[in-house]
């Protein structure tokens, strides 16, 4: 099964995105902010999909800080 990440803070764009990723093959793991997400990447997801403006941060700088670090190991 292929693992999504989501951090995304707006329920509506979750719930769209949530209703467009029902095919069995992939897992759909959601984050309402970037604490959630940290915990998140532990699943070790294949694609992560991320909003620049959260409310605890922002998406770029937690590229720069965890995904790039994620994506070298």
């Amino acid at each position: 099964m292929k693992k999504i990440l989501l951090i995304e803070d707006n329920k509506g764009i979750t719930e769209g995105l949530c209703d467009t990723f029902t095919e069995p093959e992939y897992e759909l793991l959601t984050a309402g902010n970037l604490k959630e997400a940290g915990v998140l990447l532990s699943e070790h997801p294949g694609l992560v999909l991320l909003d620049v403006s959260l409310p605890d941060g922002n998406g770029f700088d937690f590229y720069s800080e965890r995904l790039e670090k994620e994506k070298h190991r």
